[in-house]
């Protein structure tokens, strides 16, 4: 092997470029239909495979209000006053830094009347999960009460279930509602705290495709004596947020934790906005050195071209074409018979129950090019036992296809799950004519 530094992946691994080469033919060959992920644009994969990843970048800089704002000026503080991390990544990197937490403050702080300035952003996790664990050892002890979403209802694994560390180290009661339940009821997430005398109360969906009254929930618990926090996880909403299409929770909540790969249009890592900076501070501390050492100064980056680009009006107008087709596709699989959990959707995800072996129908429509993900829903005992299959339009709608299609594309999704062996290279014939 002649490896150098500028040699190509083709030259240093070949069987790694042409694994490489064989996904993106798959993805390009396939629907994209996962609702936990969007299409990743060139300009983010130019910040992810920066070098930027070369720096280490351990600690944390100052907020956003006390850098400059332009680089020219960071780089003479820099100079004179040295660098703010506890290993050194340079000017630039730092200013990187703060330079993402000041777009994703003035994205999600617009139109709720609190100032960037006020905001405490983290985009130090390395992932959704690790910033929810993160939230958690920063705002309580251990033993501490928890009231969440349980998965089958929507609840994600880092929300106190208990094969993850928060139902481990946390008491947690978990909310539970009905496969025909179309919005999480206020009262009902009171009472379960009044109940449980919780100290946290941790809201937000994987799988409950319905918008979050954010209010209406801080409005019932603030009459709560203690008032639990408010922890908003909107890591499959956060892109859809700055177009208006799902509530904001930012003027409600403590903390808002989120990620940027699935509709915010970013990497893969975490982001956590506190409205206090205390608050926020005890939050990162937990963070670093409790639970991870460097940030993915990459992935940084990352963070701040999408909050960026979430801001344009381009962007706003995609994700509400993507919500759009959401709506088209329930109203199309109602037509044929199969009616979507929690009475529909408000936004760009959708969730089909009812089906038998779904996870072998998830197989199914992988083999003719649709790409889903088997997901429970209320009354479902194990993940192997799903019968539920969540989809996501995100990605058709970066793709530009419209809700025009949806009538084909759900034939063909509501064909694809019960077609016989004999079938399927009818279906395979239909798809590779669909636009993608």
């Amino acid at each position: 092997m002649n490896y150098s530094l500028t040699s190509s992946l083709d030259v240093v691994d070949p069987e790694m470029a042409d694994l490489l080469a064989r996904e993106q033919t798959r993805q390009q060959r396939s629907i994209h239909l996962l609702a936990p992920s969007m299409l990743v644009s060139r300009a983010i994969s130019e910040c992810v495979s920066s070098n930027l990843s070369n720096l280490d970048g351990e600690g944390y800089v100052a907020s956003p209000g006390q850098i400059p704002a332009e680089i020219s000026q960071y780089e003479l503080l820099y100079r004179h006053a040295g660098p703010q991390k506890f290993n050194p990544v340079g000017p630039v990197a730092e200013y990187i830094e703060t330079l993402a937490a000041r777009r994703l403050a003035t994205l999600f702080g617009a139109g709720t009347g609190i100032a960037a300035s006020d905001l405490h952003v983290n985009v130090h996790p390395a992932s959704g999960s690790l910033a929810n664990l993160a939230v958690f050892r920063g705002l309580l002890r251990p033993g501490d009460r928890v009231v969440a979403l349980s998965p089958t209802s929507g609840g994600h694994l880092s929300h106190g279930t208990p094969i993850h560390m928060t139902g481990m180290e946390y008491d947690i009661r978990q909310i539970a509602f009905d496969v025909d339940t179309t919005s999480i009821s206020p009262g009902e997430v009171a009472e379960a705290a009044r109940a449980h005398r919780a100290d946290l109360v941790i809201l937000g969906a994987s799988s409950f495709p319905r918008r979050i009254a954010w209010q209406e929930i801080a409005v019932a618990l603030s009459e709560l004596d203690p008032r639990p926090l408010l922890v908003a996880d909107v890591a499959h909403f956060a892109g859809l947020i700055p177009a208006g299409a799902y509530d904001n929770p930012l003027p409600w909540a403590d903390v808002v934790t989120m990620v940027g790969y699935k509709t915010l249009g970013g990497p893969k890592s975490g982001v956590i906005i506190s409205r206090s900076l205390d608050v926020g501070k005890g939050i990162a501390r937990a963070l670093f050195p409790g639970l991870q050492g460097a940030p993915r100064m990459a992935e940084v980056a990352g963070l701040a071209t999408a909050a960026h680009v979430a801001a344009s009006d381009a962007y706003r107008s995609m994700i509400l074409r993507a919500v759009d087709m959401a709506t088209a596709l329930d109203r199309e699989f109602r037509s044929l018979g199969r009616h979507p959990a929690f009475g529909g959707t408000d936004t760009h995800m959708l969730v089909l129950h009812q089906i038998t072996g779904a996870v072998q129908a998830v197989r199914q429509l992988e083999r003719v090019g649709i790409l889903v993900n088997a997901n429970m829903v209320p009354g479902d005992r194990n993940p192997s036992a799903a019968s539920g299959i969540r989809l996501g339009t995100v990605a058709l709608a970066q793709s530009g296809i419209s809700a025009e299609y949806a009538p084909e594309l759900a034939r063909l999704v509501h064909d694809a799950i019960d077609a016989s062996e004999e079938a399927l290279p009818d279906i395979i014939s239909r798809m590779i004519r669909f636009p993608h």
